[in-house]
């Protein structure tokens, strides 16, 4: 349900780099400091690009929640058939 407490529709981004298409890479994080990439990893629904971990603040934190997710064949890593984006794009890139 939506909230009209505007606090909890906010999010902090933290830049930490901008990517060859000039947007910008950046950490989020709830105002209860909840690291979004974190969770997102840690289920299974995200992975770690690795262009751009190590100007995080806290990239073994998201290399252990994605390991977490691969040993628990969570979500995309239950999927034999799953390619990460970057493989996908380079096997079916259209010229």
């Amino acid at each position: 349900f939506p909230s009209h407490d505007k606090s909890c529709n906010q999010v902090k981004l933290k830049i930490v780099d901008t990517d060859r298409y000039v947007r910008k890479v950046a950490e989020v994080r709830l105002p209860d400091n909840t690291f979004i990439q974190e969770l997102l990893l840690k289920d299974g629904l995200a992975m770690v690009y690795h262009e751009y971990l190590y100007n995080c603040t806290s990239p073994s934190v998201l290399e252990k929640a994605e390991l977490e997710a691969k040993e628990n064949h969570l979500n995309i890593w239950s999927d034999s058939e799953f390619m990460p984006p970057w493989s996908w794009r380079s096997a079916f890139r259209v010229n």
